[in-house]
């Protein structure tokens, strides 16, 4: 006959066991304070951060997914977090951790080159130079698929879906030229660049065929023939966009270069 103790001691292993296959444990270095900005949930958040909703919600203790702007979050990330010292620049502290700046601005979605003493940065966990490119390649291609969807969704949502993957090639455009910044999430969060990011629409989920459409454009399919540039005619009132070479027009909005 099986004692109660034996009994007790095989329920508490199943029930450890499937805790642990329900619940996988991650590990992370440290926390970053985040202010909830208008219109991020915690997936934006998460994704962000290169960590996930479940660790995020631990961290603060919350329950359910709302959050308010103005909020204060910490959130879990792999990495150091680095406090900028007085006359500290990007540079100094990339060199600190051999690091370029780029991934340290990558790492923080931080694209200014001007900081503060006392404001804080993420520094990106680094093994060695070739298992770096091979992780950050992986890495930062879904999140540029994800925030070329994104901006697709918010600035073309209602239009074709060749014009869909206009909007995504244009940003694309940019990432070749060497006037704009050298990533897709920097060329979105330029200052004064997308409408759609200034008044909140991009931080709405892209729909299934934005996803087709981002994938289109990173496949190589740029049906504005190299635009650099695009505008609403009814809508947009610069003279300075005006003044652009017209190359193509597909549904609402004109293609520049």
């Amino acid at each position: 006959m099986i004692s109660n103790k034996k009994i007790t001691c095989v329920i508490l292993s199943i029930a450890i066991f499937i805790t642990s296959i329900a619940m996988p444990l991650q590990v992370f270095a440290a926390s970053k304070a985040h202010v909830v900005s208008y219109g991020e949930s915690l997936y934006d958040i998460a994704t962000w951060y290169g960590t996930n909703v479940d660790a995020i919600k631990q961290e603060n203790g919350l329950i359910g997914d709302i959050i308010k702007p103005g909020q204060k979050l910490y959130v879990p990330v792999n990495g150091d977090v680095y406090t900028v010292q007085p006359g500290e620049t990007l540079s100094d502290i990339a060199a600190k951790y051999g690091i370029s700046v780029d991934d340290i601005k990558l790492a923080n979605n931080y694209w200014d080159d001007y900081i503060l003493p006392g404001q804080q940065f993420i520094i990106p966990i680094t093994e060695n130079a070739s298992a770096d490119k091979t992780v950050n390649y992986s890495a930062n291609y879904a999140i540029d698929r994800y925030l070329l969807a994104k901006i697709i969704y918010a600035e073309a949502r209602g239009e074709s879906f060749e014009g869909q993957v206009a909007v995504g090639a244009v940003i694309l455009n940019r990432l070749k030229d060497p006037r704009f910044p050298k990533t897709i999430a920097g060329i979105i969060f330029q200052p004064y660049a997308f409408t759609a990011v200034m008044d909140g629409q991009f931080y709405m989920e892209p729909d299934e065929e934005a996803y087709r459409a981002a994938d289109a454009a990173l496949g190589g399919w740029d049906p504005t023939g190299g635009a650099l540039y695009y505008y609403n005619p009814a809508k947009t009132t610069s003279p300075w966009i005006w003044s652009r070479t017209i190359i193509t027009q597909i549904g609402d909005h004109i293609f520049a270069r």
